[in-house]
């Protein structure tokens, strides 16, 4: 946790880069197995949250091709990537990508950082409507307790998907590289984690939520981005970690949008455009 992205990105470029931290990351699990000895790796592959992004930009590494679709351009090792999974997966050679399906897939979380259960039950009516309008199949997907299959499997087809701010989007970048992704981000937070779907040449589009509600220990006049800058349990409020997030109808109809617009670029072959 320790290490900052940058000095994991010299580390993976250049074995030789020694990196100094105030932290180490034990592997071991003492509880389990109180003899375990530490885990070294003399290579690492960090690809999740370096600088924000899965992939390295094309105009970053000389000589890569750029493939395009439409007026978007993918990262080369996107592509390698997701039809070396195909290939993996189904052991065959050359494969290519999954062919894209009329499936919309909400990225659902439990537990930390959810909607109420009134806003939930109303986004899930505005996810059916979006899958009926548009034909869809529409799957509802929790990314715990699945395996690494199974989660690549949930989405490798999917057209559309859609989810709240946090860890489960970085399964998006398994998804087809014509495919679309929204993301609904709680109110005030300005993490953008997820801008541009990581790199991976999805076509992203993003709903921040209206409804206000503050830290109670913010400063009256503070911003929340300042608020957040000095104050972790600022920015887990904000992040909604620990509380129930609400969205009105404004969100819920700023979401459909959205919903119909990635919904027909990508099915219409224009997404990007």
């Amino acid at each position: 946790p320790a290490l900052y992205s940058d000095n994991m990105l010299d580390a993976v470029l250049d074995p030789e880069t020694r990196i100094t931290v105030g932290m180490s990351t034990d592997l071991r699990n003492p509880e389990s197995d109180p003899q375990a000895k530490p885990t070294c790796f003399r290579t690492a592959i960090y690809p999740v949250t370096l600088r924000y992004r899965f992939f390295v930009p094309d105009e970053e590494v000389p000589g890569a091709l750029v493939e395009r679709k439409g007026a978007r351009r993918l990262p080369s090792d996107a592509v390698k990537l997701r039809r070396a999974l195909r290939g993996f997966m189904t052991g065959t050679r050359n494969a290519g990508e999954m062919e894209m399906a009329k499936k919309l897939v909400y990225f659902a979380r439990r537990g930390r950082r959810c909607f109420n259960a009134v806003s939930d039950q109303k986004l899930k009516r505005v996810l059916v409507n979006t899958a009926t309008k548009h034909g869809m199949e529409l799957s509802k997907v929790f990314f715990d307790h699945k395996t690494f299959q199974e989660q690549i499997e949930s989405v490798w087809d999917a057209a559309v998907g859609i989810g709240l701010y946090g860890s489960n989007l970085v399964n998006s970048m398994f998804m087809p590289s014509s495919a679309a992704l929204i993301e609904i981000r709680p109110y005030g937070l300005s993490h953008d984690i997820y801008a541009g779907a990581g790199g991976s040449g999805l076509y992203y589009l993003r709903h921040d939520i209206t409804v206000a509600e503050e830290f109670p220990d913010k400063v009256p006049g503070q911003l929340i981005k300042d608020c957040i800058g000095v104050s972790h349990e600022c920015m887990v409020f904000y992040r909604g970690d620990y509380r129930r997030l609400v969205m009105n109808e404004v969100d819920l109809n700023g979401i459909q949008t959205l919903l119909d617009d990635a919904t027909n670029a990508v099915l219409g072959g224009e997404a990007g455009l």
